[in-house]
């Protein structure tokens, strides 16, 4: 979708309307939806000693399902928040899909941080669950 032309930003801002349908989860439309041929990968890991692993979109949906279980199980609720702080990795996409399939929103949270800063955007954002290594 291209947003039409117009001479100010306010023009943009103002016209500008999101188009998602009443019931989207961005877990099936990014991951569940390539998950039917097992050999679609959907993310090549490179990790530091220099190991290369390929996870497929089903991995992905495996992985997320199980994580979002869990959430679930530990009594996280949709609409619930849950700060990420990992990094680069596959286990943080994993921990973002788990999220949205379960319904609970996934605030990432950079690395970088200190205790202080985490602690202030988790009583902040109100987040129920901090995921970490």
């Amino acid at each position: 979708m291209l947003i039409p032309r117009k001479d100010t930003y306010e023009e943009i801002y103002q016209e500008f309307e999101w188009k998602v349908p009443e019931r989207f989860n961005k877990a099936r439309q990014l991951v569940d939806r390539h998950a039917d041929d097992p050999s679609r990968i959907a993310l090549i890991y490179e990790n530091q000693d220099g190991e290369v692993r390929n996870y497929t979109f089903r991995d992905f949906q495996k992985f997320g399902n199980q994580f979002a279980n869990a959430m679930l199980g530990l009594g996280l609720k949709s609409g619930d928040r849950v700060m990420i702080v990992l990094g680069q990795t596959p286990e943080t996409a994993i921990a973002h899909v788990g999220c949205w399939k379960a319904n609970i929103i996934s605030s990432p949270c950079s690395v970088l941080f200190g205790a202080d800063a985490i602690e202030y955007r988790m009583n902040d954002s109100g987040a129920k669950m901090l995921v970490t290594d």
